[in-house]
């Protein structure tokens, strides 16, 4: 795909607001924003909006600068967010402009495939290439499938078209794959057309966790000791607004609380319980006891990483690593980064795997020495960052 047309296709997760570029258009007549202000796009997702399920980490594609090139073509380029859908999502995409101005929309789907099996690195995949929406509904990528289900759609002022992904094309191969959903607008009589781009990859984690916490309208709670000005307010009100975290007491947070032992089980039960709407388990003794019931059920942690002496003492940032480790799926620690360092920590200590994996997730980074500091303990408000960094909040 040349370049040119991808500086046309940006990318937005929700798919909205678009703009392209004013010298895009070459001194025609329409403007960047009558270019696409008439695509809408919206998607059956329980209520909940796009951007409640859109995965915030960035993901990069490979293409060739030039199509005729040889493989020392290939260019990599930083990419928009992408959405975290349901592989059945459906989709519309409606014409809102006016039915005098000649205009047709037309929908496309082109793959990439992740070819990295690590980082997120997408090229572009040779089959089916873009696909074209039919009549029939079915996303055809050869001439001769267009005419064998009815020939494109195109939509003229007024008429929407409701439609899945083909996610199942690739998913019988067994590849980890971006689908970039393309509206087109074709503007015949200024022989143009404006596109408006968004990317969607299957993640039936993101979007059930997503869907527990339900789109919020409520305002984040206020509390007496953050302030405005606290480094770490937003990160308190996400983590509190998303039921993670809660206050000490009416109104107060108690931002610089050390943690306990069984405040981070408790944690991890917030965590872990979103994707996997489990209830917590009838348990004798201490309030926390529940919560640590349902982590041992969970394989969340085991006894002999932490046992029943260990709950009242307060938590190490080792521990807060070791327990939230394995409350959340895989997808949310895939590195975002190869060369890792930690003066004070080697990868084969005892705790090392899982701190370098975090590192590498982003997650965590240390002090301004890049140091973990693992023995040390932690405060609520360094907590709530990491949460929202699991959580992608």
């Amino acid at each position: 795909m040349k370049k040119n047309l991808l500086a046309l296709a940006l990318a937005l997760a929700a798919c909205l607001g678009l703009t392209v570029p004013a010298s895009a258009a070459g001194g025609g007549p329409l403007s960047a924003e009558e270019g696409t202000k008439h695509i809408e796009l919206s998607a059956d997702l329980g209520g909940l909006s796009l951007e409640d399920v859109t995965m915030r980490r960035p993901w990069t594609m490979q293409y060739l600068e030039n199509e005729e090139e040889e493989e020392d073509g290939w260019v990599q380029e930083e990419r928009a967010a992408y959405g975290a859908v349901r592989r059945d999502t459906q989709f519309t995409v409606r014409h809102t402009g006016p039915a005098d101005d000649g205009t047709t929309l037309s929908i496309y789907a082109a793959c990439y495939l992740n070819t990295s099996g690590k980082e997120p690195l997408y090229s572009w995949l040779d089959w089916p290439g873009t696909a074209c929406l039919t009549k029939s509904g079915a996303f055809a990528a050869s001439g001769g499938d267009l005419e064998k289900y009815g020939g494109p759609v195109a939509l003229r002022a007024g008429e929407s078209v409701t439609f899945t992904l083909p996610f199942d094309w690739y998913a019988k191969r067994g590849w980890d794959v971006t689908v970039e959903l393309r509206a087109v607008m074709d503007f015949p009589q200024y022989d143009w057309t404006y596109w408006k781009t968004a990317c969607f990859r299957v993640d039936e984690s993101a979007y059930v966790a997503a869907s527990i916490k339900g789109p919020s309208a409520k305002e984040p709670p206020a509390f007496s000791d953050v302030k405005e000005s606290d480094w770490f307010r937003t990160y308190v009100e996400k983590a509190v607004d998303a039921g993670l975290m809660s206050g000490t007491s009416d109104g107060v947070f108690s931002p610089g609380r050390e943690l306990s032992v069984a405040e981070a089980l408790v944690l991890a039960y917030q965590l872990h319980s979103q994707s996997s709407g489990a209830a917590l388990p009838q348990a004798e003794g201490p309030w926390y006891m529940p919560h640590y019931q349902y982590c041992l059920e969970n394989g969340i942690v085991d006894a002999g990483q932490v046992g029943e002496s260990d709950l009242s003492r307060k938590a190490s940032r080792f521990d807060i690593v070791s327990i939230l480790d394995g409350a959340v799926p895989a997808s949310r620690l895939e590195p975002v980064k190869t060369e890792v360092a930690i003066p004070d920590l080697a990868e084969a200590d005892p705790y090392g795997d899982v701190v370098y994996k975090w590192y590498r997730a982003g997650i965590v980074s240390g002090d301004q020495a890049g140091r973990f500091n693992g023995s040390g303990s932690i405060s609520r408000a360094e907590v709530a960052v990491i949460l929202c960094q699991l959580s992608g909040l």
